[in-house]
């Protein structure tokens, strides 16, 4: 039973103060000031949505790209630190968007924040890896040029490097760093020596990936006429090609999200005031029940 049909109320407002009076007839009324307007609670949930959008975005670019280039070997290793760091953020932010959608319908103010200190976490990593895209970008035709000058010498003893440059061969038809005439720099197709493999070029290389096309120093034949039986096109341009595409992915990725997550950053913040605004408010409201309360029970 409430206290409003305990008392008579005519009996008592005559020694009862104004403001008390006033606060007593709205004793369930809810504080305006308690409320969060619609409009913000759905912005809250609205963000939250944003980043776990982009977190997933984020872990899909980092595994486009991972599958894609894991085959590459060393040529792989130039994207792959990027693509990591921006997975580790993806993946974080996904969990943080949960919690903060949960932290965001409870109004709960210690889980909202550990949101925005885990969502700064995240900024990091994600800014991290936009910036090392980047960065790499720029460093990366000299790079992958040394990569596959590396390779055109040690192969084929180094088996894990000439499987790669095999590799780089046949899916992007080309043929040593700048050209098929780099394999003048590798002992075992050098002109200067005797056998099948003089002046000659991988198998990979070969238009069909015949090998008996690439026999019979094929390389002092020229331009011209070996373009008809090998490709003659260096790999550094392809290559490079391919892995700017992967860093430029990467690196507009991991700057949307950190975009994401700045905002989540902010709007955590701000529910996490709106909380610790509304447990004041309420325990306000509360002693201002009880002082009414009391003086009731005194009349």
């Amino acid at each position: 039973m409430s206290l409003r049909k305990t008392f008579v109320i005519p009996r008592i407002t005559t020694s009862l103060p104004t403001e008390l009076e006033s606060d007593w007839y709205q004793y369930q009324e809810p504080l305006p000031c308690c409320r969060v307007s619609f409009w913000k609670n759905s912005f809250q949930y609205l963000v939250n949505l944003l980043l776990l959008a982009a977190a997933a975005g984020s872990l899909v670019v980092c595994i486009y790209t991972t599958y894609n280039t894991g085959h590459l070997g060393e040529f792989g290793q130039l994207v792959f630190n990027p693509a990591i760091l921006l997975g580790v953020s993806g993946l974080s932010s996904v969990l943080v968007a949960f919690v903060a959608i949960f932290g965001t319908c409870k109004r709960h103010v210690g889980i909202l924040q550990t949101v925005c200190l885990l969502l700064v976490a995240c900024f990091s990593c994600s800014m991290a890896a936009g910036v090392l895209s980047f960065v790499y970008v720029d460093r990366l035709q000299d790079d992958v040029q040394h990569i596959a000058e590396m390779a055109v010498r040690s192969y084929p003893e180094d088996k894990e490097l000439s499987s790669t440059m095999d590799h780089v061969h046949i899916q992007s038809e080309c043929c040593g760093s700048s050209s098929f005439m780099d394999w003048e720099a590798n002992s075992l197709y050098n002109c200067t020596i005797d056998g099948v493999t003089s002046c000659a070029v991988p198998f990979s290389c070969c238009l069909g990936n015949s090998t008996s096309r690439c026999v019979g120093r094929i390389r002092e034949l020229g331009v011209l006429h070996a373009s008809k039986l090998v490709y003659t096109r260096g790999c550094t341009s392809p290559v490079v090609f391919q892995m700017r595409h992967y860093l430029y992915w990467v690196g507009l990725v991991a700057f949307l999200t950190c975009l994401t997550q700045l905002l989540g950053i902010i709007v955590s913040q701000q529910a996490a005031a709106q909380a610790i605004h509304i447990q004041r408010e309420k325990g306000e409201e509360q002693q201002r029940r009880m002082q009414v309360t009391r003086i009731y029970d005194e009349i």
